[in-house]
């Protein structure tokens, strides 16, 4: 059945029509992020992106995954707790009510407690897992630890086909904050990027001291003439993605294999880091992972009438 997949995360909106064999026919993005809309902005803002490919079906089911089904979003759906597969989140869609009866429903996020101890939550990166999983189905990687950087990266431990568990790093979010808002953010406008002071960050990462003390030394370096002249902006992403690293290490330590799913320049910086830390990592294209997981986990209902109804209050 031919239908409509959807990430629509804070900052942005990405949209797909998928065909019976699961081409894709067309796609559409745009900013238009949940925190940029006001909840009665959302119907609107969808219909513009998919109008043309609903006219002449409208009941063409349209699965949307990430923070459009959280608290800020639609309609917030509930968490599925680990270990989850993707049957589970298919058995979990919300419906929405919308005015014009459209058949929207969006994909349930997923919590676990970390092997911290800490509760740990996530939206949208469960799908592009489940997307990565049927890619490694017939690998023997696939039990590899699933990595997701960005704004808040995501490490995922999974056994064949099931998630079991997964850690949050405020990598992205925090490396933004400090060119931003820090005094370390002054001195490293316009700087380009240059592998060599990215790999010096990532050996620095390693060393006693920790995150806090080490970040500082982007600044101390330069004032006290001990600057190579290289790239302090990716000397520091290098120290701020080492301690992810480090930390995903010492919660998963017995795991050597990494998936990346991510953007192309993200997967290049975490090639360079895994390859630093030890791990034999490949990579997956995030879009395909988004398209193939909303697939699997909506499969159960794209070839029967049970999408006419509702399938979940998430009780």
């Amino acid at each position: 059945m031919k239908f409509v997949a959807v990430d629509w995360g804070s900052t942005a909106l990405r949209a797909w029509l998928i065909s019976e064999s699961g081409e894709i026919l067309a796609q559409h993005s745009s900013d238009q992020g949940v925190f940029s809309l006001e909840p009665s902005a959302f119907e609107d803002t969808l219909l513009n992106a998919c109008e043309k490919w609903l006219a002449d079906a409208p009941n063409t089911p349209v699965i949307m995954a990430g923070m459009i089904g959280s608290r800020s979003g639609w309609q917030e759906t509930a968490y599925q707790a680990c270990p989850v597969k993707a049957e589970t989140l298919g058995l979990n869609l919300l419906a929405l009510s919308n005015t014009r009866k459209l058949n929207l429903f969006v994909i349930p996020g997923v919590k676990t407690n970390s092997p911290s101890g800490s509760a740990d939550v996530m939206r949208g990166e469960e799908v592009q897992i489940v997307g990565a999983l049927a890619a490694l189905q017939t690998s023997p990687d696939s039990n590899a630890l699933i990595c997701l950087p960005g704004t808040h990266s995501k490490w995922a431990q999974t056994h064949q086909q099931e998630i079991t568990n997964f850690s949050t790093f405020f990598t992205g979010e925090m490396f933004s904050l400090l060119g931003e808002f820090s005094s370390i953010g002054t001195i490293m406008n316009g700087d380009a990027f240059d592998e060599a002071s990215f790999r010096e960050g990532l050996v620095y990462s390693q060393q006693a001291g920790g995150f806090l003390h080490h970040i500082f030394s982007a600044r101390a370096r330069l004032l006290t003439d001990t600057w190579s002249g290289g790239s302090l902006n990716a000397y520091l992403s290098g120290i701020a993605i080492g301690h992810e690293f480090q930390g995903a290490k010492a919660l998963y330590p017995n795991e050597s294999t990494l998936c990346l799913i991510g953007n192309s320049h993200l997967q290049a910086l975490y090639q360079i880091a895994a390859s630093e830390f030890g791990f034999k990592a490949h990579s997956l294209d995030a879009a395909d992972a988004i398209i193939q997981g909303i697939l699997r986990i909506a499969q159960p209902y794209l070839n029967s009438q049970i999408l006419n109804q509702p399938i979940s209050n998430n009780r």
